[in-house]
This record gives C-alpha cells, sequence and structure tokens, in this order.
C-alpha cells in the first residue's frame, strides 16, 4: 500500500509538471518550464510499481534537459562568433560606411545615419543602426504614395517593400539597399549583444500587423540577425515566404546552419537583381 502510495504521489507531480508545461504562455517561459520539469524528473528515484508512462516521460524530460544544454553551449559558441567575426568586418568595412555616409549628405541634407526602434529577443526593443538610403520625410511620402497607387499599396501589403518606392533617395538610395551596405552599421548592434551576424531580420512595430501572433512570439525566442536564410534565397519575398524560411531557420538552428548562411550571403547579394 505504501508504495502504491508513493507511486501515485510521484505521478501527480509528473502529472503537475505536464500542465505546466501546456500552460499558454511565451515560448521562453515554456521551455524554462520544460528544463525545470526535467530536473525534478530527473532527481525523483525510481520507485517499486512506477508505470511504463511515469517513466517514459521521466526519459524524455531527461533528454529534453539533455537538448537545452547543447542548445546553451552552442548559443554560447555563436555569441562568440558573431564578437570575432564582427570586430574584424568593422574595422574590413569601415572606409566603406564611410563613404557611403559622406554620398548621403552631399545628396540630401540631414544625418548621414538613421535609427528605428526594433524587436529583439525575449521582445525587448533597441535602435537599429543603417546608412540613410531615404529622404527626411520618408513616411509622409510613403503615405502620400500609397493613398494615390492602389497597386502599390497591393503589393505594400503583400511585401511590406516597393519595388519604386517613393522615400528612396536618388542613386545612393537604390544602390546601398541593394548592396545593403546601409546595413553595415548594424555591426556595431551585433556587438552591442542587440542582434546577430545570423538569424531572423528585426521587425518594426509596421511589420507586425502581417504575420500571426503565434509567429512573432517564436522569433522573439533568438536574437535578429544582419543576414539569414530568406535573405540568401528569397530577398525578394513575400510576407509568407519570409515566415516560412524564418520558422525554418529557427526550427533547425545550428552553428553550421549559421556558417552555412554566412558564406552563401556574398553571393547572394552580388545578385542585385532579385532585390526588392
Amino acid at each position: 500500500m505504501e508504495s502504491l502510495a508513493r507511486t501515485k504521489a510521484a505521478q501527480e507531480r509528473i502529472d503537475g509538471h505536464a500542465a505546466a508545461m501546456t500552460a499558454p504562455v511565451g515560448p521562453v517561459r515554456q521551455a524554462e518550464a520544460a528544463t525545470a520539469a526535467a530536473q525534478s524528473a530527473a532527481s525523483a528515484r525510481p520507485v517499486a510499481g512506477m508505470s511504463g508512462a511515469f517513466a517514459a516521460y521521466a526519459e524524455r524530460l531527461a533528454a529534453f534537459e539533455k537538448r537545452e544544454r547543447w542548445r546553451e553551449r552552442d548559443l554560447l559558441v555563436k555569441r562568440i562568433l558573431d564578437c570575432v567575426l564582427c570586430i574584424a568586418l568593422f574595422v574590413l568595412f569601415i572606409p566603406v560606411i564611410a563613404l557611403a555616409a559622406i554620398w548621403v549628405k552631399l545628396t540630401d541634407p540631414g544625418p548621414a545615419f538613421y535609427s528605428q526602434e526594433r524587436i529583439g529577443l525575449r521582445g525587448e526593443r533597441f535602435r537599429i543602426l543603417k546608412v540613410r538610403t531615404m529622404y527626411s520625410d520618408a513616411d509622409a511620402r510613403l503615405r502620400g504614395h500609397l493613398e494615390k497607387d492602389p497597386a502599390a499599396r497591393a503589393e505594400w501589403k503583400r511585401y511590406v517593400k516597393l519595388k519604386n518606392d517613393p522615400r528612396l533617395l536618388p542613386v545612393v538610395g537604390p544602390l546601398l539597399r541593394k548592396s545593403s551596405i546601409d546595413e553595415l552599421p548594424q555591426l556595431w548592434n551585433v556587438l552591442r549583444g542587440d542582434m546577430s551576424l545570423v538569424g531572423p531580420r528585426p521587425f518594426s512595430d509596421n511589420d507586425l500587423e502581417h504575420y500571426d501572433r503565434r509567429f512573432l512570439g517564436f522569433r522573439e525566442t533568438m536574437r535578429p540577425g544582419i543576414t539569414g536564410l530568406w535573405q540568401i534565397y528569397a530577398r525578394g519575398g513575400d510576407v509568407k515566404t519570409k515566415a516560412t524560411l524564418d520558422t525554418y531557420y529557427l526550427r533547425n538552428w545550428s552553428i553550421w546552419l549559421d556558417i552555412f548562411i554566412l558564406l552563401r550571403t556574398p553571393s547572394a547579394l552580388l545578385k542585385t537583381g532579385s532585390a526588392r
């Protein structure tokens, strides 16, 4: 009887952990809850009469805990690679960034650099840095253009971008955009820890209305990146394509996938005809 009572108590504890894991919480909290459950189950002593379901559940939780330990190690390696590569790239591209900034200043009055609030890891907000490629009154120009042009409105809704964007500065704007030189100042964001070299692109508030809330929450489990899968495979892709590629990256992330994306990025940038 005492053995059965101990078995029942252990199963109730595991059921409690299972309920906590399936509760409607964010992806990060859910991972933390699962890890805590794995630790509790792994430390529980087997008792006589333990059911097969209990043992199998404890085994799955222990395996999950092991995967989480490996993931933490890989994330540390990812951060170290970010810092090392970022310092080297920053030194290499400082002259390019300076020349781009001077060209912007000669084309249009106003600051050479632009910052905008974006959403990062765990939903925390930060200011992303760019070389300015648009007129100072870009938002007003966009609103006026979309009000007058139904085709442009449909294009904006599908891609959240415009092929013929009235906000762009002449010559320098499209060139910096297509070559992604305007993104180079984000190396500073990587060094600060706001971003990673590889990851989903950071969303602004304007992007949120185009995506499912669960997908947006899933994206917040990893730092946003300067480059990613949709930058090398679908730079002109629509909202659905971007969501599909980001989801694939987040579910299958590894150091090797990051290295693959980094190696493919230069050749993708040379194919400027596909940029949107």
